[in-house]
């Protein structure tokens, strides 16, 4: 939640630059509540309504777990990039 607004701005400017892909690495990433989860579905609906793919890359088991419970793996492309044991 600390972190969302932050992720907003990045992702506008991003998208402010009308990019034709834009992919979120998430490879750091360890916990995401309602207000980020939030935050990358916007995004992806604004990258699309501009023709421009969304992809989440390299989420951590438990953030993939939070966008498969969410639906979100089913919104946006979900890059799983094998995580070690």
């Amino acid at each position: 939640m600390a972190t969302a607004p932050a992720l907003a701005r990045a992702l506008d400017t991003a998208l402010d630059a009308r990019p034709t892909a834009i992919t979120v690495d998430l490879t750091d990433l360890s916990f995401v509540d309602s207000t980020g989860i939030r935050v990358l579905i916007n995004a992806c609906r604004r990258a699309g309504s501009e023709g421009c793919s969304f992809t989440l890359r390299a989420p951590c088991r438990s953030v993939l777990k939070a966008l498969r419970l969410t639906g979100v793996d089913r919104l946006m492309v979900v890059d799983e990039v094998p995580q070690p044991r």
